[in-house]
């Protein structure tokens, strides 16, 4: 089957204007955003209120789901530290518990090049299949959106989860070279284990540890699985593809590699460039090694451990987590290298934060003496690090900032107060600052909005 292009135009009257026709009146998208993950939901009375609402939105799109309920799909792009969003116009009116219980809800899952991967969640989500979808901005004068076909294929004999497209987190989208508007693929890795029939496994050496691999093709519009051994030898000792894998993240390198990432172990990744003869290669972080414990309860890794990609390089970011400690703690920044199938890390920067926090800046802003949290390399240095800082624990009430450092340099360079916009219409007087921001998505799809190659200056 077929996936469905969702092009339809909005009503004349709303009718979007992609440029102006005086130059000086043109819109100039940043040259990347930090995109939260959770998008937004701003509800209409009927459709011509919310087609009206995106009518001279550059980034908006009419979206159709599969229950048959439409809207329109816009971004609020702004240059970082400002956080950008993904913003869902719904035009099916305001339900009375709107504020922590909206009627369809998107999301960001994964960005590539001029490629954003999302999903809308709907309160009564029907067995039609997820609503996932890929916005690209092409050489077209406006974005498109597509609706990708339910995947009705399903990873066989294996322990766990079986059904593919069903978790967030472990979805991916990669750009091949080029822009074209259909040179992407979208995949979800299931990693679990396989056992002969009648043979009992050792939780922690099962005899074999499977990865069933699921690919949505754009060019040729279908699912195909494949199933791969996963990286010899499976345990959980030092350099072995840990048992106890649970993806945190998925990440596209170099327009040929999807990156799976367990921020306990290490990144598995899928050498993409030949759809019929994918290759898996396992490399773990470098630095602390966690108990299986830690495995198995896993918390939020994401908090203080991240990869990104910036300029074409691969980073990986370590901050020691805090537990009670104001002394001693670091920021520990690695580069990523390959070299044929030699795969290492390389130690870039080291800070200490008591240096950090000693720094004239710093102290200016008078700013918390905490380890900052989320850290995502900005996409247009390899050398700038965003992370997030909080008043007091997370989830604990209090002030946030997203602040900026120099790694190269160990310096701080700016910090900006956040405040929390999911809840489109919420009461400015309610203290949304710390429940509402976590893991942001550096990307530069932005860029392609101000020409179609992505020209940016």
């Amino acid at each position: 089957m077929a996936a469905t292009f969702l092009s339809s135009p909005v009503p004349k009257k709303a009718r979007l204007l992609p440029c102006s026709p005086d130059p000086k009146k043109a819109v100039l998208f940043p040259g990347w955003v930090l995109l939260d993950r959770v998008g937004r939901t701003h509800c209409y009375d009927d459709p011509d209120a919310a087609a009206s609402a995106v009518g001279d939105d550059a980034t908006a799109v009419a979206v159709h789901t599969t229950s048959g309920q439409s809207g329109y799909l816009s971004f609020t792009l702004r240059a970082p530290p400002l956080v950008s969003y993904l913003d869902l116009h719904w035009p099916y009116g305001m339900p009375e518990s709107m504020f922590f219980h909206p009627p369809a809800y998107p999301f960001v899952l994964s960005a590539d090049e001029n490629h954003v991967l999302l999903r809308i969640g709907l309160r009564n989500q029907s067995r039609e299949g997820p609503n996932i979808f890929v916005y690209t901005v092409g050489a077209s004068s406006r974005p498109l959106l597509r609706r990708l076909p339910a995947c009705t294929k399903m990873a066989q004999g294996l322990a766990g989860r079986n059904e593919f497209m069903l978790v967030d987190t472990n979805i991916g989208i990669l750009c091949r070279s080029g822009h074209q508007d259909d040179n992407y693929v979208v995949a979800d890795l299931i990693v679990s284990w396989k056992a002969p029939r009648g043979h009992q496994d050792d939780y922690f050496k099962p005899s074999q540890v499977i990865a069933s691999l699921c690919v949505f093709s754009a060019s040729e519009g279908e699912w195909t699985v494949k199933e791969m051994l996963a990286p010899q030898p499976h345990g959980q000792g030092e350099g072995e593809f840990p048992v106890l894998w649970e993806c945190d993240r998925v990440l596209p390198f170099a327009g040929r590699f999807l990156c799976w990432i367990d921020y306990y172990s290490g990144i598995l990744l899928c050498d993409l460039s030949n759809d019929k003869a994918p290759v898996l290669y396992y490399k773990p972080f470098p630095g602390k090694q966690y108990p299986d414990e830690d495995h198995l309860n896993r918390g939020w890794p994401e908090a203080f451990r991240s990869v990104s990609v910036s300029q074409g390089m691969m980073r990986f970011v370590d901050i020691d987590k805090e537990g009670g400690q104001t002394s001693g703690l670091t920021i520990t920044v690695w580069n990523f290298e390959i070299a044929g199938n030699n795969l290492t890390w390389e130690m870039q920067n080291v800070i200490n934060l008591s240096d950090l926090w000693a720094q004239q800046g710093y102290q200016f802003e008078h700013l918390p003496c905490r380890a900052p949290e989320f850290p995502a390399v900005a996409k247009n240095d390899p050398d700038v690090l965003c992370c997030i800082l909080r008043e007091h624990e997370l989830f604990h009430p209090g002030k946030v900032w997203i602040i900026t450092i120099d790694m190269k340099h160990a310096a701080f360079q700016s910090c900006f107060r956040y405040v929390g916009e999911q809840i489109v219409g919420c009461n400015e007087d309610l203290d949304m600052d710390s429940d509402c921001i976590g893991s942001l998505l550096p990307t530069d799809f932005s860029k392609f909005l101000n020409s179609p190659s992505g020209n940016y200056s």
